[in-house]
């Protein structure tokens, strides 16, 4: 039975080739809710976003997916639930698809379109293409498409359909200033699925982000709001080096939080 909670993990841990990627993190997602996932390269940020996705089953801990324990979830009725966008995708489409196409394709989390969309279907591709602000390449194929367009494309198929939780795995890695920009935007309010975020780059999120879980060696370093968790003490704990968090102004015009991390 679903308890109205997106996703939770409870003393989750993950041992591959006899090392611990991950270990005794816990994580309560709401519907609804944005949470950021931040730390140094390596320090298992990916790996929680495949456990939530299912595609990683935990060594130790459990995970659950809208209240009910992952691993009794057929796959496709997980892959309609749960989208997983960004630059650690495990594989990319068909590159021949058209963008309407590709975006089709997130109903079923496919590779390619296996099935024949309904005219409900297609009206929703089409709401989620003009979303990303792709309303006029819909008929081009995927192939001819710029890395930010492709990325948006991406984003699209995440939020068509019944999903209830999008993973973000470092979603503007490799954009320019634009087009880094056209995906904040595309955050720029709330509203939608719960949002797990990972970046390593703060002004990257959006102004309404709810709570950081900061890591560090694969597991906890501190989790909650971020005026709380986003201090020189802690976000220095966590890189191993002396860091000055430069905190937002009371107000500012830019899509994305404001917050920024220096090396002192």
């Amino acid at each position: 039975m679903e308890d109205g909670t997106a996703a939770s993990m409870s003393n989750v841990g993950l041992l591959r080739g006899g090392r611990w990627l991950v270990r005794g993190v816990s994580l309560h997602i709401e519907p609804g809710e944005l949470v950021a996932i931040m730390g140094p390269s390596g320090c298992g940020k990916t790996t929680l976003l495949r456990l939530l996705a299912g595609q990683e089953f935990p060594t130790e801990g459990e995970v659950a997916l809208l209240g009910r324990r992952l691993g009794t979830y057929p796959l496709y009725e997980l892959q309609k639930l749960v989208r997983f966008a960004g630059s650690s995708q495990q594989y990319d489409l068909e590159p021949a698809l058209s963008v309407e196409s590709a975006i089709l394709t997130g109903f079923a989390g496919t590779r390619g379109l296996y099935f024949q969309p309904t005219v409900a279907e297609v009206t929703a591709a089409r709401a989620a293409a003009g979303w990303a602000g792709l309303e006029t390449v819909l008929q081009s194929p995927l192939s001819v498409l710029s890395a930010g367009e492709t990325c948006r494309v991406k984003l699209a198929r995440a939020r068509v359909g019944e999903v209830r939780l999008m993973l973000l795995d470092e979603p503007t890695t490799g954009l320019d200033l634009v087009h880094r920009d056209s995906v904040h935007a595309m955050f720029a309010r709330r509203g939608g699925p719960a949002v797990v975020w990972v970046t390593h780059h703060p002004e990257e999120l959006p102004a309404w982000v709810d709570r950081v879980l900061l890591m560090s060696g694969g597991s906890t370093v501190v989790s909650g709001p971020p005026v709380e968790v986003l201090t020189d003490d802690n976000v220095s704990r966590a890189y191993g080096r002396a860091v000055r968090v430069v905190p937002p102004p009371a107000s500012t015009g830019h899509q994305g939080s404001g917050w920024r991390f220096e090396l002192r």
